[in-house]
């Protein structure tokens, strides 16, 4: 599509890329839905992590899985299409950013599962970071494309869809910086009982 140029046209391409990879989004899911019609619909989550991680384990950047918690009472989590892209999506984000490492890590007691991704890139910025997870973010700042603060911003619509994804299966989540422009975190929290597997 030919746009013009002019005071919008900038946004303007911007959208246009992003329908685009809305679609492309849009045909993952449906894909990633027929897979979750396998028998295996229920599994572990160390299990989910190795799944979601793997497309990325010969890539530069090293992925290191922590699991914190009894492994005779590991979580079952469903496999359906809003968790495997909405997890894979924050991983591959982490992925794309990260310096040389990315820790997933799952935390898990008796009554809660804890997910968080960190990684040793340049941070979210932190203009945008109470506003995370909304379809249209954009910075003052000079050069940034992204929602990385040594990147600039676009429309983050990937989180966007993750996020609204993610909440459906009942998970919180929160983004953060484990320092003030450095080292991104994504914190995830479900109730165990909201888990397939878990009773419901």
């Amino acid at each position: 599509m030919d746009v013009k140029d002019g005071p919008v046209a900038d946004d303007v391409r911007l959208i246009v890329e992003q329908a685009a990879r809305c679609r492309s989004i849009l045909s993952r899911l449906r894909d990633l839905d027929s897979e979750s019609n396998s028998p295996f619909v229920a599994v572990k989550v160390s299990e989910l992590i190795g799944e979601l991680i793997r497309p990325f384990t010969h890539s530069s950047k090293e992925i290191q899985v922590e699991l914190e918690g009894d492994i005779g009472d590991e979580p079952t989590i469903v496999r359906n299409a809003g968790i495997l892209y909405g997890l894979g999506n924050l991983i591959e984000n982490a992925v794309q950013f990260a310096k040389n490492e990315v820790v997933v890590r799952a935390i898990w007691t008796d009554d809660d599962l804890h997910i968080i991704i960190e990684d040793d890139g340049p941070g979210f910025a932190p203009e945008l970071l109470p506003r995370m997870g909304e379809p249209y973010l954009k910075t003052t700042a000079p050069g940034r494309t992204d929602v990385r603060s040594s990147e600039t911003v676009g429309l983050g619509l990937g989180v966007f869809i993750a996020k609204t994804l993610l909440t459906r299966s009942s998970a919180e989540i929160k983004f953060t910086n484990r320092s003030a422009s450095s080292n991104a975190i994504v914190s995830l929290h479900w109730p165990r009982a909201a888990l397939l597997g878990e009773g419901i």
